[in-house]
């Protein structure tokens, strides 16, 4: 562990001297910390496709280079002012904590062997899949007739998934019974070689895609059901591009399925481009704010006041609610929210450079159940441990806990239950 800290102390060390020495000579900060990624991604390298540092090093190339580069929302901005500086020394400080706290976590068991705990009995395992078919498009058809009926769905599809309220329920089902049916499906076709059985399962995904509606659990449950093929492959590896294509498809469907109503294939680009905000609202929350202690770090438990029955529409479940709320009023209407990095959640609540702590422990934890899962190789700790590591982008791109996470975190422990006893 002790080569990690060393890399964690030469990394900052660079960034001190490229962001804080050199910043005004090098002029575009966004240069700079593009430069700093590099270096840190050198440094941390992801050694699988699907790991916690492949999906961190992604994140923060998406959405804080790719983004600025490209995006309409950037193309006026000025990189080499002071604000930018400070926005982009965040960023990188939290980057690099990040890595290193879930390259030391992987790290812990990475020279223990493949205890291989579980069983590969496929016995009932047909029968169990169709039951959950059953279960999970229950949950769907629920959903839809409980906020607005089937042709509100297929008429704006959009608008039907942003206004579900009232079906919360069900979507937490849906969540739970999908999550265990995709991991199931994909380890009936693994041991069997079935690619009917997956084939199935995609079909099945694509129709009810409006309805699950966010393209990151979309995602997820497409990679949990070919998570036996993927779990041991390498970053750097040709089937890694395929992997990503798929992914970039189903980003795309589901913005195209959101905006169905209006999106031409001429605005598809743009849009999908100015949908990675986190850097402008970044930007916002420094020209408004100053640092803060604990602003609002609480707000995810007044999500408990809604089963007592209070539904006060001026209580706010996280700091995304309430800043999209001041900002864009428009989009909180519809309960849609902004992506308010969690560079401005320790902001807000630890002054930011004393919420670093807990970066790093949040992604040793990931790290560690990740590393754990190579080591035990049972199911149920691999749908967990990919769950985690593909929800990493919720937490960076919002708070560094929300108030789903209540339910979340048993729900993933139920699904680990469920699933031990198989063995990949």
């Amino acid at each position: 562990m002790f080569e990690y800290f060393i890399k964690y102390i030469v990394a900052l060390l660079m960034g001190l001297v490229l962001i804080g020495l050199l910043g005004e000579v090098l002029g575009s900060y966004l240069f700079i910390y593009s430069v700093l990624f590099l270096f840190v991604f050198a440094l941390f390298p992801p050694k699988y496709f699907i790991s916690s540092n492949s999906i961190i090093h992604g994140y923060y190339f998406i959405f804080f280079i790719i983004a600025p580069m490209y995006a309409d929302i950037h193309s006026q901005d000025d990189f080499s002012t002071f604000k930018y500086k400070i926005a982009y020394g965040m960023i990188f400080l939290t980057h690099v904590t990040a890595v290193f706290g879930a390259s030391v976590g992987e790290g812990v068991l990475k020279n223990l062997q493949n205890s291989g705990e579980g069983r590969d009995s496929l016995a009932g395992l047909r029968i169990k899949i169709n039951i959950l078919y059953a279960l999970s498009t229950s949950a769907v058809f629920l959903i839809i007739f409980n906020s607005g009926g089937l042709s509100y769905w297929m008429e704006a599809p959009g608008d039907a998934f942003l206004n579900r309220a009232g079906s919360g329920l069900y979507v937490v089902a849906s969540h739970f019974f999908t999550f265990i049916l995709s991991a199931l499906v994909g380890f009936y076709a693994y041991k069997k070689k079935s690619k009917l059985s997956l084939l199935i399962f995609v079909l099945w995904l694509l129709i009810t895609s409006p309805v699950h509606g966010s393209k990151q659990l979309i995602a997820i449950f497409f990679l949990l059901a070919v998570l036996p093929w993927i779990r041991d492959l390498k970053f750097f590896q040709i089937k890694t591009i395929f992997y990503t294509v798929i992914l970039l498809a189903i980003f795309a469907l589901g913005l195209y399925f959101r905006n169905i109503s209006w999106m031409t294939v001429d605005g598809f680009l743009p849009y999908a481009l100015n949908y990675f905000t986190a850097l402008r609202n970044l930007m916002i929350l420094l020209e408004d704010f100053d640092p803060n202690f604990m602003q609002t770090f609480f707000l995810p438990f007044n999500k408990f006041l809604s089963p007592i029955g209070i539904k006060d529409l001026n209580i706010y479940y996280d700091m995304n609610h309430m800043l999209t709320d001041k900002y864009f009023p428009w989009a909180w209407e519809i309960r849609a929210t902004e992506q308010w990095p969690v560079e401005a959640d320790l902001y807000l609540n630890f002054y930011f450079i004393f919420g670093l702590p807990l970066i790093f422990v949040y992604t040793f934890i990931v790290g560690y159940i990740y590393g754990l899962a190579r080591f035990r190789s049972n199911l149920g700790l691999w749908v967990v441990s990919f769950l985690m590591l593909l929800s990493i982008t919720s937490h960076l791109r919002g708070s560094l806990y929300n108030h789903v996470d209540f339910y979340l975190y048993p729900m993933y422990f139920v699904i680990y239950l469920t699933l031990r006893k198989y063995r990949l």
